[in-house]
């Protein structure tokens, strides 16, 4: 880590889910694991489904509005 830099609560969050998916991927290739891969998958989908409402809620809020901008 570089001198300074502080990591966020954000970017440890983003770490983790990486590091556990690449570990997921590697061990279902390599026939530990039987899962689906959905499954796999999961830690890659865990933000995207955390990210979706809050884009659909900011184009409601903004349609509502009458605002001809895409989520600004």
């Amino acid at each position: 880590m570089r001198p300074g830099y502080r990591m966020n609560d954000t970017n440890e969050f983003r770490t983790v889910l990486e590091s556990v998916l690449t570990v997921f991927i590697v061990f279902k290739l390599t026939g530990v694991i039987d899962w689906s891969w959905v499954y796999v998958l999961m830690p890659f989908w865990i933000p995207l489904v955390m990210v979706i409402p809050i884009i659909l809620w900011k184009l409601i809020v903004n349609y509502g509005k009458g605002r001809k901008t895409w989520i600004i």
